[in-house]
């Protein structure tokens, strides 16, 4: 997998990964990238994406937290807003994060899938998706890209935990500014960092009690052609 020195600021950067289905294809290394938000004011943020390779850049927050950590509206990079809650974040009622995965499934799949058409829409250029982390609404999104290409359960579950090794006292020390307080601690950084196999390992399942991710994804917008899409540029042989 490609390893690149993320911009100042920005935490959890990786090209998403993974194996085919009996390991017959793999994902397309450096394609569709995942990170957190750039929690430190930069320059000029779309020149470095750029200078990874990045094109476009797909951002999943809400309105307030797009406020406080802008991103970049240069040119030197395509950028898209698509908030998975739809601004309502604040207004959930949820205990744990699995409450809240299972909020994204079941009231959001529009915006999920608008998130899945904007990557296909942007193929085969590379696309960089992120929210605050990088772990949750992320998570989901690449998950169905995964899972649509054909990318074993278990390499998806790997990709996905990933996230808790990555998201370090650095990302909880620059978080934690943002927020006007000091370095987040307890059960807040806990939950602002965790990312266990399990969580995604339910959210999955419950996408195949539904049919699975494509006809999830087609089910609230996506179309053939873009699911077809995201498997021509994204699966190939190994």
């Amino acid at each position: 997998m490609p390893t690149v020195k993320a911009p100042a600021g920005i935490y959890n950067l990786r090209s998403v990964q993974g194996g085919g289905q009996e390991g017959a294809m793999m994902f397309r290394p450096a394609t569709l990238w995942r990170s957190s938000a750039m929690l430190r004011p930069v320059v000029d943020p779309g020149r470095e994406l750029a200078a990874i390779g990045i094109r476009t850049v797909i951002d999943l927050r809400e309105e307030g937290e797009r406020a406080a950590a802008p991103d970049g509206e240069d040119g030197a990079v395509t950028w898209h807003w698509v908030p998975v809650f739809d601004n309502r974040l604040i207004s959930l009622e949820w205990e744990d994060l699995s409450e809240l995965y299972g909020h994204m499934l079941d009231q959001f799949g529009h915006q999920l899938a608008r998130a899945v058409s904007l990557v296909a829409g942007a193929l085969p250029e590379p696309v960089l998706v992120h929210c605050t982390a990088g772990k949750d609404r992320t998570g989901m999104v690449c998950a169905l890209i995964q899972e649509t290409v054909g990318v074993d359960r278990d390499d998806i579950l790997d990709d996905y935990a990933r996230s808790a090794d990555l998201l370090g006292e650095d990302y909880l020390r620059d978080l934690g500014a943002l927020q006007g307080e000091g370095p987040l601690e307890g059960m807040r950084a806990h939950r602002s960092v965790a990312s266990p196999r399990h969580l995604m390992a339910h959210s999955l399942e419950e996408l195949d009690r539904r049919g699975g991710a494509v006809r999830y994804l087609l089910d609230h917008g996506v179309t053939p052609e873009q699911v077809s899409r995201l498997r021509e540029v994204l699966a190939v042989a190994r």
